[in-house]
């Protein structure tokens, strides 16, 4: 808000600069001395500033309090639906009389920060995401779902499971020294997992796979076309009416079906599942057009650096721009360039980025650019609100066109 009234050359006084930041509500403002424009106070009293008020800032105020207002209403929807999934959850370990036993939290897990990091990879390669950060990202709805499914399945593996053992059924139960450091824990996800009905349970109440924790890819039985992103399986309903009982399904490289991610870039109401052939072959070719895996590889041998997609780097002039080469498309060609796009040219759209694109040789880049360095602040108190840089205010003299604005006014109340 602060920015679009600069553009109007209408500034808040520093008291009100402060009130507002503090709380982000424009009912801390008096609209009798807060606003600044051309260089001095406005006073609604007096008929030019009152003008000014009407026609300059009070849209300005209005559209800020609706779109407040709507992001609240998707933040608390965001937060019930996390709240329904989390109760969802902890009712069906309590049905299955593990919701209360203790699991000592494993901030270090392997599992746990292999499946984010691989996760965050992904949301990474997705066109037209946020820009999170990946500690941002885990903070999200996403993120917490998987550390939810985490925490579920360790609690139930803990509790002890049936295996098939010599032709026996034996129970295993994982000592405590077993649990603390997750020995055998990623044995169990990559097999009995699967067959336990509470885990699938929770997974589908999160919106999850199971094969996100896992390290065994399940290998589809009849690929038609395989690619660096998905796969396409054929299923065959009746083989003596193969051409009109044949099912195609786009799945990921663990098997999965797509991702909602993933099934609105090729149709917003796709689900991924075709009849026709040729049509699922042209949606998957889509996919390994537009989404990179989102790894890191290294670009300029031993001098080089380790980037990926999306990732930030900075020339000697000071220059910002976006890496537009995953690691996909860099094992496929020929590894001598990537594709960068300015900082100030990047979108969201995926043609757009191709047109701003510039190829850069390995050489150039060792020579001229460095990764732009991640910006860490220090945590502030509960007085204090985010603001960007380029939101600090200034009040300075302006020129003012009141003549035109009371023309305006008129006009509106004949």
């Amino acid at each position: 808000m602060l920015n679009t009234l600069a553009e109007e050359d209408v500034y808040l006084t520093p008291e009100a600069a402060e009130a507002f930041l503090q709380t982000g509500e424009t009912s801390s403002i008096d609209q009798s001395n807060s606003y600044l424009f051309a260089g001095r106070l406005l006073d609604p009293s007096i008929m030019e500033d009152a003008i000014i008020i009407q026609l300059k800032i009070n849209p300005i105020i209005n559209s800020y309090n609706q779109q407040t207002e709507e992001t609240a209403k998707a933040a608390r929807s965001q937060e019930e639906v996390a709240d329904e999934s989390a109760k969802d959850v902890n009712q069906i370990l309590d049905d299955a009389g593990i919701e209360n036993v203790e699991v000592v939290p494993t901030i270090n897990s392997v599992v746990l920060n292999r499946t984010l990091e691989d996760q965050f990879r992904q949301y990474q390669a997705i066109p037209n995401r946020d820009s999170l950060s990946i500690e941002e990202w885990k903070e999200s709805a996403a993120g917490m779902n998987i550390e939810k499914a985490y925490d579920a399945i360790k609690k139930i593996w803990s509790k002890g499971y049936p295996k098939l053992e010599k032709g026996e059924l034996i129970q295993v139960v994982p000592t405590e020294s077993d649990i603390k450091n997750e020995t055998g824990f990623q044995d169990f996800i990559n097999g009995p997992a699967a067959e336990n009905a509470d885990i699938l349970n929770i997974l589908d109440k999160l919106n999850l796979n199971l094969s996100i924790f896992q390290t065994v890819r399940q290998k589809p039985s009849n690929i038609i076309f395989e690619g660096a992103i998905v796969d396409v399986e054929e299923k065959v309903i009746n083989k003596k009416d193969k051409a009109n009982t044949s099912i195609y399904t786009i799945l990921d490289k663990k098997g999965n079906k797509i991702s909602q991610e993933l099934r609105q870039i090729i149709g917003a109401n796709s689900l991924g599942v075709y009849s026709v052939k040729a049509d699922a072959i042209q949606a998957a070719e889509k996919l390994e057009k537009e989404v990179d895996t989102g790894g890191v590889y290294r670009f300029g041998g031993i001098n080089g650096l380790s980037i990926s997609k999306n990732e930030r780097i900075i020339n000697k002039q000071g220059e910002v721009f976006v890496v537009n080469t995953g690691k996909t498309t860099f094992d496929k060609g020929s590894q001598q360039s990537i594709f960068i796009i300015p900082f100030n040219k990047f979108s969201n759209d995926f043609y757009t980025n191709i047109e701003n694109s510039t190829s850069i040789s390995e050489q150039d880049f060792i020579n001229n650019f460095v990764l732009a360095a991640p910006i860490n602040f220090d945590s502030l108190g509960k007085t204090y609100s985010k603001i960007r840089p380029n939101e600090m205010i200034e009040a300075w003299s302006h020129k003012m066109i009141i003549l035109s604005l009371k023309t305006v006014l008129m006009k509106e109340q004949i």
